[in-house]
């Protein structure tokens, strides 16, 4: 989206560059089209003589009065007066100076024929002001300024250049040839501009019909009429105000440049291309305006300003970074307050809770041995009936303070195992016994098959919780299916042990996630059931300490079934025992 901007905005700016350029050399246009409007209007009041009725005989007395006109004038530097038949006036070839005759010997075949000095038609108007209109649609013509510039390099004349150029115009705009080359309809009034080349040299006559149909044609003081233009023209010192830090050359139809005003550096321009040019109308044809400018690194501020976007988003992504890691580390650390504040109650909880299962037991027993003596057998049997729940839900404490304490343990990778000689099935009935209470108000039967009785290396307390919480959830979640078996077999190093019901079962899908701390799969099973989802994430650690595993058995057809399976090597006892003696 930066690049995609950035491209855009370039496009645009590119876009108003070119209409800075095109309206900036249109400025620069307009004020050599009044110039030379002015100089029109100038010329048409100078010289009352060419008006005169009687031509030959005011020429034969006034040719001296010409030529001192043309003297005091500025802007003429020699004058033609053509009859209407076409024949030289003035200057008279009988009595002319030295400079007439060069000027009748140079522009004899313009007088030749009378197609030059003919004003344009209201065709030929429309037809200049389409191709000023086509130059500007086209960008001012430039589309002649780099072919003219290599062309020159490779030494092509410049009168050859100037004929394609204006070829090329013609061929673009689909206008008709310059006025001064094609044929028009004779209409002998008006006045009007013609440009003439000979040979190096290039004249311009400004020219016009008077009321006895006689041709008067002015040649223009090249040197004066140019120094009038650049005295319009802005100079270095406005140039600023006018057109900022370019520069704009105004060049003949020779490709050289008759004046330039600008900031910018002359010595560069040889080294980039014009940004626009526009060629100039008559009597200027072949004459173009181009348009210089330094080439602005457009791709730096545009690098720069995505370089800043890219790091303020860095450096809002870093501060959402930073407050979510501050956050995520006070979160962390109340979270780690409220494990060791849990850890501590369970540890503070555990020596009463220990105290009074076993005050329990002894009223438990106290009872039994006074059964029948002293007491009635009815009472007995009712404080033998609270003993039993007080120790059935101190032993369900107990379970419940060592899940959590393991789960400490476990967040804090500080879970031990501390393996013992011992059996297994020992310790299965250990967990059963405590759990028949439960069993026997919920109907539940147990039946086992153990197969696991001989001495082996394990964790009693770990093993025994492993069961204590399968066997837990059992009585919370698959009561209803009035039914769990407990199964064990062992080998040499490893021991299995299988706890099955006949419960709703498991979903494959959750199947992955039953072992998540936390995770008590369906809410329709779990809903109305106490419980901290710690259990089964605790007895698969536990297991996985003894370098086993417990997993949910797939394809059970009715239930769920749990197989624990633990390292049990041999016990060192039992290992002695079955090394035979050497006679």
């Amino acid at each position: 989206m930066g690049t995609q901007l950035l491209r855009n905005e370039k496009v645009v700016q590119e876009h108003q560059l070119q209409q800075l350029v095109s309206s900036q050399l249109r400025e620069a246009d307009q004020i050599i089209l009044s110039y030379f409007s002015e100089l029109e209007s100038a010329l048409l009041k100078t010289p009352p003589f060419a008006r005169n009725v009687n031509t030959s005989k005011f020429l034969t007395n006034n040719a001296d009065a010409i030529r001192n006109h043309i003297l005091k004038s500025p802007y003429i530097e020699n004058i033609f007066i053509l009859s209407a038949n076409g024949q030289l006036l003035f200057p008279n070839k009988l009595n002319a100076s030295r400079k007439e005759q060069e000027f009748i010997t140079q522009n004899g075949s313009l007088w030749s024929t009378m197609d030059a000095f003919h004003p344009e038609t209201p065709a030929d108007i429309n037809s200049e002001k389409q191709r000023r209109t086509n130059a500007e649609k086209n960008d001012d013509s430039s589309f002649s300024v780099s072919g003219a510039l290599s062309k020159l390099s490779r030494g092509q004349k410049s009168e050859d250049l100037y004929a394609e150029q204006k070829s090329a115009v013609a061929n673009s705009a689909s206008l008709q040839p310059p006025l001064a080359e094609k044929k028009r309809k004779k209409v002998n009034t008006g006045h009007g501009w013609t440009v003439w080349r000979t040979g190096t040299e290039t004249h311009i006559f400004f020219w016009f019909w008077d009321s006895n149909n006689q041709l008067t044609g002015l040649k223009l003081a090249n040197a004066f009429w140019l120094a009038e233009l650049i005295n319009q023209l802005p100079d270095d010192r406005n140039a600023v105000d006018f057109i900022g830090d370019a520069r704009i050359q105004l060049i003949n139809e020779k490709q050289t440049v008759m004046y330039q005003w600008g900031q910018f550096e002359e010595s560069l321009i040889e080294n980039i291309q014009p940004k626009g040019q526009r060629l100039l109308g008559h009597p200027l044809d072949g004459w173009r305006l181009a348009y210089f400018a330094p080439n602005s690194n457009d791709d730096s501020p545009q690098w720069l300003l995505y370089l800043m976007f890219i790091l303020i988003i860095s450096a809002v992504l870093a501060s959402l970074g930073f407050y979510m890691f501050r956050e995520y580390r006070r979160d962390m650390r109340t979270a780690e307050q409220r494990v060791t504040f849990v850890n501590q109650v369970s540890h503070e909880l555990k020596t009463p809770l220990t105290n009074i299962c076993l005050y329990a037991e002894l009223i438990e027993a106290e009872v039994d041995d006074n059964d029948g003596v002293g007491v009635k057998n009815h009472e007995n049997s009712k404080i033998h009936k609270y003993s039993k729940v007080l120790t059935t839900e101190s032993q369900r404490l107990g379970r419940l303070i060592n899940n959590v304490l393991s789960f400490s343990q476990s967040q804090k990778k500080e879970q031990r195992i501390e393996p013992q000689e011992g059996s297994i099935d020992n310790t299965i009935l250990a967990a059963v016994e405590m759990f028949n209470p439960a069993f026997e108000v919920k109907n539940i039967q147990i039946d086992m098959d153990l197969k696991a009785s001989k001495p082996a290396m394990f964790d009693h307390n770990a093993l025994e919780q492993i069961i204590n919480n399968l066997l837990g959830n059992i009585e919370k979640y698959a009561s209803h299916g009035k039914y769990a078996r407990i199964e064990s077999t062992q080998t040499d190093n490893t021991t299995q042990i299988r706890i099955q019901d006949h419960g709703p079962g498991i979903d494959k899908k959750l199947s992955k996630r039953l072992f998540e701390p936390f995770f008590r799969g369906n809410s329709k099973l779990t809903e109305g059931v106490s419980g901290t989802g710690i259990g089964l994430s605790i007895a698969k650690e536990l297991c996985q300490l003894h370098g086993g595993d417990l997993i949910v058995e797939q394809n059970i057809k009715k239930g769920a079934s749990f197989l624990i399976t633990i390292n049990t090597p041999q016990a060192a006892s039992q290992a002695t025992s079955q090394i035979t003696p050497q006679k």
